[in-house]
């Protein structure tokens, strides 16, 4: 087969030039695009692809999941106190191992496509893909609530006050 390489080793940087005077961008670098690209960030390496993914994914997943459990902890915290106070921790700790995981594995997809065809990346990418994962994820979510809750679950939340269901026309 020849000499295979880890998709994270260092690429053969035959069409990419890298800077003289490259130096990592740090987290998060995001910069304002503009037409002739002054002051903008670029990641040539897999391991910094990788990272930047992992970090961006990590924040938009976690935020979320300490969303979901600062809202429980407030609807449950009169019935279970103790219980309650630890949703946002629970549900925060879930969230960055679920991030962890899917993001380990796109970031490696994107580091191993970029290095395959020799592009740099705008640190715009491992943003966008981090929201892309955290807005599969809600749909994901939002989807299992409707197919996991019963329909009187619905039907009870939608009463008018006179105690009539409400129907949409």
């Amino acid at each position: 087969m020849g000499n295979v390489k880890s998709v994270l080793s260092s690429p053969d940087q035959t069409r990419v030039t890298i800077p003289v005077d490259y130096e990592v961008p740090s987290f998060p670098s995001l910069y304002a695009p503009n037409l002739d690209n002054r002051g903008a960030h670029y990641l040539y390496f897999a391991e910094d692809m990788w990272r930047f993914t992992v970090l961006w994914t990590l924040i938009f997943i976690g935020l979320i999941h300490l969303v979901g459990g600062t809202i429980a902890c407030l609807v449950f915290f009169h019935k279970h106190p103790l219980l309650a106070a630890s949703a946002p921790f629970i549900a925060t700790a879930y969230g960055l191992i679920i991030a962890f995981i899917s993001s380990a594995m796109v970031g490696v997809a994107l580091a191993a496509v970029y290095n395959a065809a020799h592009f740099n990346m705008a640190t715009w990418v491992p943003f966008l893909w981090g929201l892309v994962q955290a807005l599969v994820l809600v749909l994901g979510m939002t989807l299992c609530l409707f197919l996991i809750l019963p329909p009187h679950v619905f039907i009870y939340y939608n009463m008018r006050p006179n105690g009539q269901a409400f129907h949409a026309p």
